[in-house]
C-alpha cells in the first residue's frame, strides 16, 4: 500500500483531522445557545464513537440528525449541567476572596465538587449517544461507571479538564495552547475519549 493511496497513512490521517475541524465547527456553532450544548455534545458523540470503528458515514448530516432528535431529550440534562457549574463558578468566586482557613477548606471541597461533576457528565453525553435509557438510568449509569472504572475516569477528567487545569496551574502553557480548540480541540478530546470508552460500551452491551 502505497503512503500517499487512497487508502494510505496519508489520506486516512488528512481526513481524520478534516473531520476534526468539521465537528469541532459545528459543535462550538450548535452549543452557542447553551441549551443545546447537551444536544450538541450527543450529537459529536455519536459521530465520534461510529469514526473510531471507522464508520463514520456523513457527519455533517449524522450530526445534525443527532442534534435534533436528542434536543429534547437531552434538555433537562443540560439545564442540570449548567446550573451545577453555574453554582460551582460562582461559589468559587465568592470564596477565593476570603482570607482564613474556612476559605481554603470551602475552596477544596468545591473544587473536588467541580471534579465530581466533570466525571459524571464526561459518560453522560456518550451513554446518551450510544444507548436508549431514562435520564435518571443514564445519570446513575454515569455515576456507577465514574466510580467502577476510575483509571478511565481519570484520564477523561485530564481530557476534558485540560484548558482549566491549565488555566489555573500553568497559564504560561494557557495561551501556547489555547487556541486549538477553535479550530479541532474539543473534537479531538471527544475523538479521544471515545478511543476509551467504545471498547468499555461494546463490553456493557456484551453483558448485557
Amino acid at each position: 500500500m502505497s503512503f500517499f493511496s487512497a487508502d494510505g497513512p496519508f489520506n486516512t490521517f488528512m481526513t481524520l483531522v478534516f473531520d476534526l475541524v468539521v465537528l469541532n465547527f459545528l459543535w462550538i456553532i450548535c452549543s452557542i445557545p447553551l441549551i443545546t450544548l447537551g444536544a450538541s455534545s450527543i450529537a459529536l458523540y455519536t459521530i465520534m464513537l461510529k469514526r473510531v470503528r471507522n464508520n463514520e458515514g456523513y457527519i455533517i448530516k449524522g450530526f445534525f440528525g443527532a442534534l435534533k432528535s436528542n434536543f429534547k431529550e437531552s434538555l433537562p440534562m443540560t439545564l442540570l449541567y449548567l446550573a451545577l457549574n453555574i453554582v460551582a463558578v460562582l461559589d468559587l468566586l465568592i470564596i477565593r476572596n476570603w482570607e482564613n482557613t474556612a476559605a481554603s477548606i470551602l475552596m477544596g471541597l468545591f473544587l473536588f465538587l467541580a471534579i465530581v461533576i466533570l466525571a459524571i457528565f464526561s459518560y453522560v453525553w456518550p451513554l446518551m449517544a450510544k444507548f436508549e435509557n431514562t435520564r435518571m438510568n443514564t445519570l446513575k449509569n454515569a455515576c456507577i461507571l465514574a466510580v467502577g472504572k476510575l483509571p478511565i475516569t481519570i484520564v477523561l477528567v485530564l481530557l476534558n479538564g485540560l484548558p482549566l487545569f491549565l488555566f489555573f496551574l500553568l497559564p504560561q502553557v494557557f495561551i501556547y495552547v489555547i487556541w486549538i480548540y477553535p479550530f479541532f480541540g474539543f473534537s479531538l478530546t471527544a475523538y479521544l475519549n471515545s478511543k476509551l470508552l467504545a471498547p468499555l460500551f461494546d463490553k456493557l452491551i456484551a453483558n448485557e
